[in-house]
């Protein structure tokens, strides 16, 4: 989707604990995982949140859950957060009824090939 949210990447993080605990082959006292760059803080986040996660491994130069929440700097406010989250959630509602996903921009844009 192209969308940075603290709340919705952390769910990332959490289905795909999901699908892999009902995996077979799956040692359900061993599940890990690793951040990498922004999603390095969304990896801690996801492991504080789910008991399910044994361990993690971030690697990131940014704490991203703290931007998210209050802008590079700590230059956001409250007021900023919640207007964030007020859109994202109104953005999800109307993807879901029309089925089509929409970006939410902040990544680049690969050329055509």
């Amino acid at each position: 989707r192209d969308v940075f949210s603290l709340d919705i990447n952390t769910e990332d993080f959490q289905a795909a604990v999901d699908y892999l605990i009902n995996l077979d082959n799956v040692d359900l006292e061993k599940v890990r995982i690793i951040g990498i760059c922004g999603w390095g803080g969304i990896s801690l986040n996801a492991a504080a949140n789910d008991p399910r996660i044994k361990a993690t491994a971030a690697i990131t130069m940014y704490d991203m859950p703290r931007v998210g929440a209050w802008g590079y700097f700590d230059k956001g406010t409250a007021d900023e957060r919640y207007q964030n989250k007020k859109q994202i959630a109104e953005q999800r509602t109307k993807e879901y009824g029309t089925g089509k996903f929409a970006k939410a921009g902040g990544c680049f844009e690969y050329p055509a090939r």
